[in-house]
């Protein structure tokens, strides 16, 4: 059977992989987004099923005051004698740090974190010796040499048993990043991402008879990459292999599919992709199609057809939020709770906003697709002036529009917003009549349109804004695009308040 890539569609990146039998285990970046790292499970490395967070207490994701694009990096998932063990960086508190759970969904540990290891996008190697190893970036802060640094690692403790150790600069790329160590016949192979996660990312390989070196770079370098070339993906990079119960050999990636005709964009953010290895007679591995991702490919392991995510629902009937839900930082748990009498879910605002950088109370879902349309409707009571609550597309707090409902001189207003770096507009302000609304966002590939509806069901569209300018091109963000909803005193110490009855995201 034949799958179509992107494997995951919208903000899904750095993706990492691991098997345990005949089941797959991947999970993603997740930066200031809590709960952190999500974890996906498959039986075929195609038709992945979100099971839940790494990262779900304040212990374990402490992003309180986590920057645009910051929090959780690089994550790298391994599987050894019955424990599944995660690395990944804090970038917010930089510290890199080790959780492990005996079952993927959890309950995962408190965090091991490395005192003596710097840099970030670690891994971990573990040798059929009993020998441990760490990898990951220099660290730019001390001025180290660009390029991978290893050493061996006690696992429980997290402590260094070697002294940390450059073991290979790239190939000449810019950044070199990402490191992966695998075995294979013997030989160590190294897998690198170079040229920066952007247009120029790339992935090379190298091979050495020791895990510390000297590695030998592949003369065919790099074996995967879309830079300077016209393809529907882009940025491809970042590679994690496995092996299958089959003995086929893939690998994943992450990638974008930037919209535009010259001035391209991509706000959906970077996704994870599936490419096939091959392993050459002189034992090294050849990548996708010409080095390149090819929109689809067969797969043996497929017993059933591609499922691709689409239609989300959640009528907050329920105490148990879908695993898509995430917040924006470490939420204040008193500002979420369901009415008890079924009314919906009460969402309490706070004095963080969209744009202040802290947690503000907000509930949101990547946005997978290019076209689909996203409603939700909500009671609000607002007493203090500027209360303020919504439907937003999210990319940061320097960049996203929102159509919400805004309280002036004593009376609720339906406002579409749109914040773009120092710009914060408000357009078209609509007398709210009661304290009810439903607010609506329909996105293609190039725009965003906002909308209302009256109480007969018919929908009043109030402004449009472009997808481009949440783009990271433009934004300068690591993350996709978010749709969610929120409230927030905008500064005030007054808690103004929403009832939340449903939230829909349908794909057109």
């Amino acid at each position: 059977m034949k799958y179509q890539n992107p494997i995951i569609e919208g903000f899904y990146p750095d993706p990492s992989v691991c098997r345990v039998g005949e089941e797959y285990y991947l999970i993603t970046s997740s930066f200031e987004y809590f709960p952190g790292i999500p974890i996906f499970n498959s039986k075929d490395l195609v038709n992945w099923e979100q099971i839940g967070h790494c990262l779900t207490n304040d212990k374990q994701l402490p992003i309180q005051n986590a920057l645009n694009s910051y929090g959780i990096y690089a994550p790298t998932i391994r599987f050894h004698n019955g424990r599944f063990y995660v690395i990944a960086t804090n970038v917010t508190n930089y510290y890199n740090f080790i959780v492990w759970a005996e079952n993927p969904t959890g309950p995962w540990s408190d965090p091991v974190k490395l005192e003596e290891w710097d840099g970030i996008d670690p891994s971990l190697f573990f040798d059929d010796d009993g020998k441990v190893y760490i990898m990951g970036n220099s660290y730019k802060k001390k001025a180290e040499t660009l390029g991978c640094y290893m050493a061996e690692l006690d696992i429980n403790t997290g402590k260094l048993k070697t002294e940390r150790r450059l073991v290979c600069t790239g190939s000449g790329g810019k950044a070199p990043e990402a490191p992966h160590l695998y075995k294979k016949d013997g030989k160590y192979y190294l897998i690198l991402a170079e040229g920066g996660t952007e247009y120029g990312h790339m992935v090379t390989v190298f091979r050495s008879d020791n895990p510390y070196g000297p590695f030998e770079s592949y003369e065919n370098n790099p074996v995967l990459t879309h830079r300077s070339r016209k393809h529907t993906f882009q940025g491809i990079g970042h590679m994690d292999l496995v092996e299958d119960h089959q003995g086929n050999w893939w690998g994943v990636c992450l990638g974008m599919r930037p919209k535009g005709s010259h001035a391209y964009f991509h706000h959906l953010g970077r996704e994870t992709f599936l490419v096939p290895v091959v392993w050459t007679q002189d034992g090294w591995i050849e990548v996708g199609t010409d080095k390149m991702v090819a929109e689809t490919y067969e797969n043996p392991l497929m017993t059933e057809e591609q499922k691709r995510p689409g239609d989300f629902e959640d009528d907050f009937s329920t105490e148990c939020r879908p695993k898509e839900w995430v917040y924006l930082r470490n939420p204040e748990r008193g500002n979420y709770a369901l009415d008890k009498s079924g009314k919906g879910f009460w969402l309490t605002g706070n004095k963080e906003s969209l744009s202040s950088g802290g947690a503000c109370t907000f509930i949101g879902k990547r946005q997978c697709h290019f076209e689909c349309d996203t409603t939700t409707d909500f009671y609000v009571d607002f007493k203090n002036e500027n209360d303020e609550a919504g439907l937003t597309a999210y990319m940061s707090d320097r960049y996203y529009y929102a159509i919400c409902v805004k309280r002036k001189n004593n009376e609720n207003y339906i406002v579409l917003r749109k914040k773009i770096a120092d710009f914060d507009i408000e357009e078209t302000a609509v007398l709210l009549e009661d304290d009810h609304v439903v607010l609506g966002i329909e996105a293609d590939e190039k725009m965003y349109k906002f909308y209302f509806k009256d109480s007969k069901n018919k929908k009043w569209f109030i402004g449009k804004a472009e997808c481009r300018f949440l783009a990271s091109e433009i934004s300068a963000t690591f993350t996709g695009t978010i749709l969610g909803i929120y409230v927030t005193a905008n500064g005030n110490e007054e808690t103004p308040k929403i009832c939340v009855n449903n939230f829909k995201y349908g794909t057109l």
